[in-house]
């Protein structure tokens, strides 16, 4: 199989994280990860979503 570009080499890579440690998350970092999840592709862009924050 071919992994050299990088989208299938993240595809390859992409794992599922059920253990979390306890330190906090930086507002920064939590911006950055909302951001990138308000970039991801929906069927035709017409699936709404929600972000909660803990």
């Amino acid at each position: 199989m071919d992994t050299t570009t990088p989208t299938i080499a993240q595809i390859y890579q992409h794992r599922s994280i059920r253990a979390y440690k306890p330190d906090p998350v930086g507002r920064e970092l939590v911006e950055q990860i909302v951001t990138a999840g308000q970039r991801a592709s929906t069927s035709s862009n017409l699936q709404q979503y929600s972000v909660v924050v803990v």
